[in-house]
């Protein structure tokens, strides 16, 4: 099981990494008596307390006793190591995106449930009696699962000569501690931040966010249009339950307190943070360090100015982050491997905006099925309509129809309900036009059958 980064303060982490060699080797030889032992190893029967005199002495031992050093170092990257390393963890805005941890398994099964359709029948009830009390009537349930996806591992190795060389001075093993960590943490750190912007990349280009276009925010007055648009949007997603704005078209709603909004530094630089966080109903300082408003240094997708998201919408959990190592007697080296796993997935369900450039992109096909149906006057016939494009593009469509002979009352619904007039007769055309690029739309014909 996972554990979670523990969160200590930059006193605490600045007074750890300047410790002595001293401090550092008796904390780790005095970890079974306190209680707090990664590995078990009673050290203190092995090795006497160090000082500026027993240090050298103490790197003999190792020397002389390679399955010993490496339980010593196992303890000292989980116990010391890792501490330092959690600490730096939670300095990369991006973070602010994870859920949590995942304890259990390796898949989430994120639930989500539709509104119900009321019914409005009392009067027919007191006529006729209750005729419903008995009938099922299931849920519109929607699920996803998210997987771990992301499982790296960072190898580093350390000789003989590197070991020895640590126990000569009174900083020597914390420069050491602190030399293979942040080597490790770095590049892992580096690898996440990619993966995560790949995930806003992946999102943006596959119907995640609703995509709403407008100019880049460059100087006062588009800084201006800008701020204005992202208060409407957030309001518009607080108010009031759509479906538009999230892939699995959900009736959802997303608070105040769930949103977040995702700048690139450049767009960063061209707004003004208080009346930002004005939007969000939060002071300048609670919203930059809640979390509310996270930074990017530019964005993976070309067009991209900004997101407004729910904070769930990207499912992030850690999983596994914890270091291993063997001795390899052939060669006298120490091998270590640090683990990374995560889940870094997106949920369907969640409302998502992304801000973008007239050109990110545009849709370029709309095909309409079922097509080539026949339909019977006086019926209905459900149409959908797929979407494609580059880049970014919104897959909105609206419906239309036509035919010389439509009838009284052949209409469709916004979400492609056809309903045929029973004294329609002939051919209907069925239309579905691109919201996002309104030049663009598909078509396909109905024959009307006994009209």
């Amino acid at each position: 099981m996972a554990s979670k980064p523990k969160v200590i303060s930059e006193a605490q982490a600045s007074k750890l990494s300047a410790q002595t060699s001293y401090d550092i080797v008796n904390a780790v030889r005095n970890s079974r008596a306190n209680g707090t032992s990664f590995t078990g190893i009673d050290f203190a029967s092995r090795i006497p307390e160090c000082t500026q005199q027993t240090l050298s002495q103490i790197g003999e031992i190792f020397m002389g006793d390679g399955d010993f050093a490496n339980g010593f170092l196992k303890e000292l990257f989980n116990r010391v190591g890792m501490t330092i390393i959690n600490y730096r963890r939670f300095n990369n805005n991006l973070k602010a995106l994870k859920q949590g941890r995942l304890d259990f398994g390796e898949t989430i099964e994120e639930i989500a449930f539709d509104l119900i359709k009321g019914k409005c029948d009392y009067a027919a009830n007191i006529q006729d009696g209750v005729t419903d009390v008995f009938q099922i009537t299931l849920p519109a349930v929607q699920t996803a699962l998210h997987k771990v996806n992301f499982q790296q591992k960072y190898p580093y190795s350390i000789t003989r000569f590197e070991l020895r060389k640590a126990f000569t001075s009174e900083t020597s093993l914390g420069n050491f501690l602190e030399g293979v960590m942040t080597s490790s943490y770095n590049s892992y750190e580096v690898d996440e931040q990619l993966a995560y912007k790949n995930l806003m990349a992946e999102c943006a280009q596959n119907g995640f966010f609703l995509p709403i276009k407008m100019e880049m925010p460059e100087d006062e007055a588009t800084g201006k249009s800008f701020i204005k648009a992202v208060k409407r949007y957030s309001n518009v997603l607080s108010l009031s339950m759509h479906r538009e704005y999230n892939k699995a078209g959900l009736a959802q709603f997303t608070s105040k307190d769930d949103l977040v909004i995702i700048l690139s530094a450049e767009v960063d630089a061209s707004t003004e943070v208080d009346v930002l966080a004005a939007a969000f109903q939060a002071t300048a300082v609670d919203f930059v360090g809640s979390g509310k408003k996270i930074l990017v240094d530019e964005f993976p997708v070309e067009g991209l100015i900004a997101i407004v998201c729910d904070r769930r919408l990207f499912q992030i959990y850690d999983y596994d982050f914890s270091m291993d190592t063997i001795y390899n007697p052939s060669n006298r080296v120490w091998n270590y491997f640090l683990h990374v796993w995560e889940v870094i997935s997106a949920s369907p369900f969640m409302n998502g905006i992304a801000f973008v450039t007239d050109g990110a992109g545009e849709v370029t096909q709309i095909t309409v099925n079922p097509s080539g149906q026949s339909v019977a006057a006086g019926s209905s016939l459900q149409f959908t309509a797929e979407v494609t494009g580059t880049g970014i593009f919104g897959s909105g469509v609206t419906w239309s129809v036509a035919g010389d002979t439509l009838g009284t009352g052949t209409s469709i619904t916004s979400d492609g309900l056809l309903t045929v007039a029973a004294d329609a007769s002939g051919t209907i055309t069925v239309t579905a036009t691109s919201v996002y690029t309104p030049s663009i739309n598909g078509q396909t014909t109905v024959t009307v059958k006994g009209g």
